[in-house]
């Protein structure tokens, strides 16, 4: 089981992770990565008697789930919940600190399991390096900022100003 302190709760934060983070996508789910800001209060973390066990701190990574009725029935998101916190706690333990994923399970996550383990691992890493990869500037190369403004991509013939 996943201990509470080690997941995403409020929706504030899972509207920032979403919004403003990367994603890696795979079949059964989308994983989306983003650092935390360090909280402004004082926090010793120096001996781990500091915090209790159910307080929660913005140095830990944390990782939130969305199920929605589109996965299945109650039974089903449950079910397809419980795995996904199952699989995380170990990949937890390799995600660097301050770090806030969010797992979404798509239709087929409920379909097989064994491709969810796939699936999950594979976009939770690709998460974390597309994150390493902001935080570190280097950014992948996006043919659509390259281009002039006044181009029209659909088209693909160059705007000439005003037309006759």
């Amino acid at each position: 089981m996943l201990p509470a302190r080690s997941r995403v709760h409020r929706s504030g934060e899972f509207r920032t992770v979403v919004r403003c983070g990367v994603r890696a996508g795979r079949p059964t789910v989308v994983v989306h990565a983003a650092m935390s800001e360090l909280s402004t209060g004082s926090v010793d973390n120096s001996s781990p008697s500091a915090l209790s066990p159910n307080e929660v701190t913005d140095v830990d990574p944390r990782v939130g789930f969305i199920v929605s009725k589109a996965v299945g029935n109650a039974v089903t998101r449950n079910r397809v919940k419980r795995r996904l916190r199952h699989l995380s706690r170990d990949l937890l333990r390799m995600t660097p600190d301050r770090t806030l994923l969010v797992v979404r399970a798509l239709p087929g996550a409920s379909a097989r399991p064994e491709r969810l383990v796939d699936d999950l691992g594979s976009a939770w890493s690709g998460a974390l390096r597309k994150l390493d990869a902001r935080s570190a500037g280097r950014h992948r190369f996006d043919a659509r900022s390259a281009l002039p403004h006044e181009f029209d991509v659909s088209g693909a013939i160059p705007h000439q100003g005003s037309r006759p």
